[in-house]
């Protein structure tokens, strides 16, 4: 199924400063250690569920299926943040004990730090994380709970959005540009396997609801030619939720529309996800896929335009996820459906359509599964060009 309406609530989110002395200035390591987020689907800014952040990683995501008829408030689950502190640059200098606060932004999950345990060199009280020098460790529980929701909410694909943020007190100069970001989609049961498709941007952040391309206008020779694309480099995610207690080996089908390319045009731009990684050893679930080709995004793989994922077996009450980095083929926007006849006025159209769907097991994804409602999505992708 396609989705477009969405909860969103995100924002650009930076862990600041923390407060002693010491003689560098350090970075809070964030991570999600193995076994700590059981169910969800991993995603940072790299694309490695498993890779730690750090001041070089935007944003760490947890992708959760909530399988249920409607939204129910209250607590959905808990998840584990491993806190820690790497040393760096030695101006300015640090500043020991800090005060780590944790806090959401925005309402559209609950998240909230209701323990740190494993502490080394920190304690912990009311949402707050003292790190006594850069040796401090901590493994945090964060409970997620989902608000009372209208009833438009609850339709098939939905999905709520919540961020959380930590900040220190100024002076501290402890670095991290870290964001948890939480998504919960709702899956409504009526079949074995549900199939869900959804355009994004690079990071997964949001859902492109209209492609914005920006055009020369200059009428020497150049006018019409493609300058800017946002976002840039978007994602094209397909998710297969098994909501039954068996598994049942399939062909997963990913077609792109035909505007678009896999990208970059060379290299790694397909990524594989499975919301069991956190409960098992990576190689484990590399080697339940065979031969690497669906990969846990650690090794991920070169995509292309039409792309028959062969007998894959998906595991009971599990969630996959395909994500193809994409980007847009024209380079001038004569070629772009709709295009009014002039180069110098603006104008809106449709790409129809990418194209996705799950197949009867080595069918070469040619016999579509009696298992998934629906078997196949067809989604449409809203653009707007403008001089």
């Amino acid at each position: 199924m396609s989705f477009k309406k969405l909860v969103v609530i995100f924002s650009s989110i930076f862990l600041l400063a923390l407060a002693g002395t010491t003689f560098a200035k350090d970075s809070v390591v964030a991570s999600i250690p193995l076994g700590g987020a059981p169910g969800a689907i991993g995603i940072d800014a790299s694309g490695n569920p498993l890779s730690p952040g750090t001041y070089a990683v935007g944003t760490l995501k947890l992708h959760y299926s909530d399988v249920a008829s409607t939204w129910t408030a209250g607590f959905f689950t808990n998840f584990t943040l491993h806190i820690a502190v790497q040393t760096g640059k030695p101006k300015p200098p640090t500043v020991y004990p800090a005060n780590l606060q944790f806090w959401q932004a925005g309402s559209g999950l609950g998240l909230t730090v209701t323990a740190c345990t494993n502490l080394v060199d920190a304690s912990f009280s009311n949402s707050t994380l003292t790190l006594n020098d850069s040796s401090a460790q901590a493994d945090c529980t964060v409970q997620v709970s989902i608000p009372p929701q209208d009833p438009s909410m609850n339709f098939d694909g939905a999905e709520l959005v919540g961020n959380l943020q930590m900040s220190t007190d100024p002076g501290t100069h402890l670095d991290t540009v870290t964001t948890i970001q939480v998504h919960i989609m709702l899956v409504i049961p009526n079949a074995c396997l549900k199939l869900y498709n959804v355009i994004t941007d690079n990071g997964v952040t949001y859902v492109v609801d209209t492609y914005q391309i920006g055009a020369k206008s200059n009428p020497s020779g150049q006018a019409g030619n493609v300058q800017t694309k946002s976002p840039n480099n978007p994602s094209d995610l397909v998710y297969i939720v098994n909501t039954c207690a068996e598994s049942y080996p399939v062909d997963i089908g990913v077609n792109l529309q035909s505007h678009f390319a896999p990208s970059p045009s060379t290299g790694n731009n397909l990524f594989f996800f499975s919301s069991s990684v956190f409960d098992q050893n990576p190689d484990d679930f590399l080697t339940s896929w065979g031969n690497n080709e669906f990969s846990q995004a650690a090794t991920p793989t070169q995509g292309a335009s039409s792309l028959c994922l062969v007998n894959k077996t998906v595991a009971a009450n599990t969630t996959y996820l395909v994500k193809e980095g994409i980007d847009l083929t024209d380079s001038n926007v004569i070629t772009l459906p709709n295009y009014p006849g002039s180069t110098l006025v603006d104008f809106d159209g449709t790409f129809s359509s990418f194209t996705s769907g799950v197949f009867n097991a080595n069918s070469n994804c040619s016999v579509g599964s009696s298992l998934a409602i629906p078997n196949s999505v067809t989604l449409p992708l809203d653009f707007s060009v403008t001089y």
